[in-house]
């Protein structure tokens, strides 16, 4: 079972049914069970017991770390979960079903986007490479098990959910400070797992990881 509550959308690509505007809770912090109004522009296009996700922008423009022209759109952060419960005006009425970070009033309002995959998850095979292009993290690098990130193939480059990656590295850390050295053989340093697919990039989780591992860093599913 893996977790992965960020994606990364163009804003011309985002669907918005609107955003959390009015809360009946005392408190700014949203949480499980608290009532909730979401103003939308059509309400009628809703039903009771319907689902949704909240979600807020993280980062804006993630670029390729090096073909800097290569633009994958802003990252989003899944906060929880809605279930309709009413509707009144131009509001819904909404319960917090689940909840996995803070909410706030101004939070974006979208289709449910399940963030736990549950994978049969083997090694690498086929004869691809890529990099690490983002993180959900805010730090500069990431060293923990189970993080959330981002790769620069997708559908387009034959990758499917369930895909598995060795994270690698060409860099003496000593000598090599300020860059790898291309020359170098590669030596694994962590893996990680495909979770979502988009046509030219795709969502990951690491699975395992003996260092911490930057943006940039280069991915293989073959070792030669």
């Amino acid at each position: 079972k893996y977790i992965a509550p960020a994606f990364l959308r163009s804003r011309k690509n985002l669907e918005i049914f609107g955003e959390i505007s009015k809360a009946r809770v005392p408190g700014e912090m949203l949480s499980e069970d608290d009532l909730v109004y979401v103003k939308v522009e059509d309400p009628d296009a809703y039903e009771c017991g319907d689902i949704v996700s909240v979600f807020r922008q993280v980062q804006k423009k993630v670029r390729h770390p090096k073909i800097r022209r290569q633009k994958y759109g802003n990252m989003y952060r899944v906060l929880g979960e809605l279930k309709v419960v009413h509707k009144y005006g131009d509001y819904l009425s909404a319960t917090v079903r689940e909840s996995y970070q803070e909410m706030n009033r101004g939070d974006l309002v979208g289709p449910a986007m399940p963030i736990v995959v549950e994978l049969e998850v083997g090694p690498p095979s086929g004869d691809l490479e890529g990099q690490v292009v983002a993180h959900m993290s805010q730090e500069r690098v990431l060293s923990t098990i189970g993080e959330t990130v981002f790769i620069d193939r997708g559908r387009a480059d034959g990758v499917r959910v369930g895909n598995t990656f060795y994270v690698v590295s060409r860099q003496d850390e000593v000598v090599d400070t300020k860059r790898p050295d291309p020359s170098m053989p590669p030596s694994v340093i962590g893996r990680l797992v495909v979770v979502r697919v988009d046509d030219y990039s795709a969502t990951a989780v690491i699975t395992d990881a003996s260092r911490s591992i930057p943006v940039g860093s280069e991915i293989l599913t073959r070792m030669n």
